[in-house]
């Protein structure tokens, strides 16, 4: 979202943007605010099918078993069995067991179940503890019953995977979703303190039409909405392909691409023991709400644990050389030790879903022991990169802020910081510290026509002295010719009147330039009252970038935007600020038909005709010509007012 503001001896003026900032709230990585079903009635969710595993044996009028081995297409070690020595009851568990044994093929057996029944959308509960140890990957997921509907092989048929685990990464799992041609994956993660192998966590999916969410012990942590199919003939049309009936599956392999080769050594339990599994459909109308697939409330953060108060939750750290992170008073801590070969070779990240239609605002706090740059990035699916920055982390707290529009809707994407060797310097012992992490969506933009895209349509021009405007239809920004002429800050303006939508705070940007280097004045004002913004910038020849912050109690109507540009910033007189060219001039403001007051008034030494004062709004109505203003030293009548301005509290006056 680009945003400009010129001028040229004359001022040019090009996209004015005003979009709303954080309001501190934390929420899951994803929150409820960005389904498609905002309305869904929890109890009209009906169990359709279910297996309590009450029986002595497993129940193969619900269950098949898979026999083989051969790796699966992912380098798997073990040998699928019906033995009961590899899938079994116990205490009303199912489960399913992995044992080091060679069978001639494969050095571990262990089981993979297939239900018979399959379904198109619903509810898809699983109660569950975890094997942990490095090589073990329990998964719980689902392939469609024809995989002919499209295309006829994977992963153009998809795969929806409702928990996955790798063993030696025990405190966190997985929910993915498999598409695409070629392969395409999107994944959330969600962790815990401690490990899943601890103890049984509630695992859920609800598939519904366009829409995924994955549940962890009642936790919403991921939304996917955006996926497509392909073969060589061409696309299917959304949503395909999760738009058939798949079945469930239930597996505990050993080794493979995923979780790495085994090392029984490690493992602490080799059991991945299933309370329960219940399918559920839903009975009632299953329409989408209105335009809101692609909708995030403005200015709720994002993010899980921002300031890292529970420890690591919803933060995934990952290092290939040795740096060790640690949480100590809220605050991400990574001691890096040895040289890093590459950018990323030491990260920490987050998942959380980004949508093209939609302007992020990313802030954090960050310093090092040592000055050394930093890469900030957002990226999709296969590691693209939707955003990224590089900044220089100081011994000094300092807070960043980058406001970015990802090319692509993402499910899952990742925010994350890469803290390897950025730029080949970072070879010495060092610290860095992070906090305060925030995500933020944008609202729409409050100004109208901010790009002038539309000639001058929702704004207004005012002139005293024979400034004219036009719009630069090629560039697509506003152009004022200034003449020289002109006696005061408000003499010439381009204003719009908005409206604020709500309580917070707001970033007006723009980008200016002009013809000679100049100050400009831009404000904002409400009712005649004190300005919410009011900000002087210099300009050169050069397009530059502006931004500038303000903060509102309350939602606020008709407030006016207005830039001015006309008389020199050191002669402006709103609000006051004493700057340095200026001395005091006035010490009494005399009234003679209401009596008089004390006043603190300042002259300009660029004019000193000009004066200016503050009188907190109490001379609203006076008559001008009966105003006087005495000199500071011997009470003597100095000049009269000859005209007089009021701008919210403060007066503005020409002396004679």
């Amino acid at each position: 979202m680009h945003t400009r503001f010129t001028r040229a001896l004359a001022a040019v003026i090009c996209c004015i943007v005003l979009a709303a900032s954080c309001t501190r709230l934390e929420v899951f990585a994803t929150s409820t605010s960005n389904t498609k079903y905002s309305n869904l009635d929890s109890s009209k969710w009906n169990l359709v099918w279910s297996d309590e595993f009450s029986e002595d044996s497993v129940d193969t009028n619900k269950w098949i078993f898979t026999i083989g081995g051969g790796g699966f297409g992912n380098n798997e070690q073990q040998y699928y069995t019906d033995s009961t020595e590899n899938a079994y009851i116990e205490n009303g568990c199912l489960v399913l067991n992995a044992v080091q044994e060679s069978n001639g093929e494969e050095n571990y057996t262990s089981a993979k179940l297939s239900s018979t029944s399959s379904w198109t959308y619903g509810r898809y509960e699983f109660r569950a503890k975890l094997p942990g140890g490095t090589g073990l990957w329990p998964a719980i997921w689902m392939l469609p019953k024809d995989i002919n509907v499209y295309g006829g092989e994977w992963p153009i048929c998809g795969e929806i995977d409702i928990m996955e685990y790798m063993g030696s990464d025990r405190d966190t799992v997985l929910g993915t979703l498999h598409y695409g041609n070629p392969w395409v994956y999107n994944t959330g993660y969600y962790d815990i303190n401690g490990s899943f192998e601890d103890d049984f966590h509630d695992f859920v999916l609800e598939w519904l039409p366009g829409e995924f969410r994955w549940y962890v012990d009642g936790k919403l942590y991921q939304i996917q909405q955006d996926w497509y199919s392909a073969d060589s003939s061409g696309t299917y049309s959304y949503p395909a392909p999760f738009d058939q009936e798949f079945y469930l599956m239930l597996n505990l392999a050993v080794g493979g691409f995923f979780p790495g080769d085994p090392n029984p050594a490690d493992w602490t339990s080799t059991k991945f023991y299933i309370d329960y599994v219940r399918v559920y459909e839903y009975g009632g109308d299953l329409t989408p709400d209105s335009g809101s697939s692609s909708t995030q409330t403005p200015n709720v953060n994002l993010l899980q644990n921002s300031d890292f108060t529970t420890d690591y939750a919803g933060w995934t750290t990952w290092s290939e050389n040795g740096a060790v992170f640690s949480v100590a008073d809220s605050t991400l801590k990574a001691d890096i030790y040895t040289t890093l070969p590459n950018t990323w070779s030491t990260q920490f990240y987050q998942n959380v879903d980004v949508y093209s239609s939609t302007t992020y605002r990313v802030s954090f706090r960050a310093k090092s022991s040592v000055s050394r740059p930093i890469t900030i990035g957002v990226e999709g699916v296969n590691n693209a990169a939707l955003f990224n920055s590089t900044f220089t982390a100081t011994p000094e707290w300092q807070t960043y802020t980058y406001d970015f529009a990802p090319s692509i809707s993402c499910s899952s994407a990742k925010l994350l910081f890469f803290l390897g060797n950025v730029d080949g310097s970072q070879n010495v012992e060092h610290t860095v510290y992070f906090d305060d992490i925030t995500l933020i969506p944008l609202p729409d933009d409050i100004v109208t026509n901010g790009n002038f895209a539309n000639d001058l349509t929702s704004w207004s021009t005012w002139t005293e002295n024979g400034s004219t405007y036009s719009v630069d239809a090629g560039e697509q920004c506003f152009v004022a010719n200034i003449p020289t002429t002109l006696p005061n800050a408000w003499s010439a303006q381009l204003y719009q009147v908005i409206d604020v939508p709500a309580a917070g705070s707001y970033r007006v940007t723009f980008k200016a330039k002009a013809s000679m280097n100049r100050e400009i004045w831009l404000a904002l004002e409400k009712d005649g009252q004190s300005p919410l913004m009011d900000e002087t910038m210099s300009v050169s020849g050069d397009w530059t970038n502006y931004s500038y912050d303000f903060t509102v109690s309350s939602a606020a109507s008709g407030v006016k935007l207005v830039l001015c540009w006309a008389m020199l910033a050191q002669q402006k007189t709103w609000p006051i600020r004493y700057p340095s060219t200026t001395f005091p001039c006035i010490k009494f403001l005399k009234n003679y038909r209401r009596g008089s007051r004390i006043l603190s008034g300042f002259c300009s030494l660029i004019d000193p005709n000009i004066v200016y004062f503050k009188d907190g709004g109490k001379l609203r109505g006076y008559i001008l010509r009966r105003l006087q203003i005495e000199r500071p030293t011997n009470g003597e009548i100095y000049q009269k007012v000859k005209w007089l301005v009021k701008w919210g509290r403060v007066f503005y006056a020409l002396v004679y």
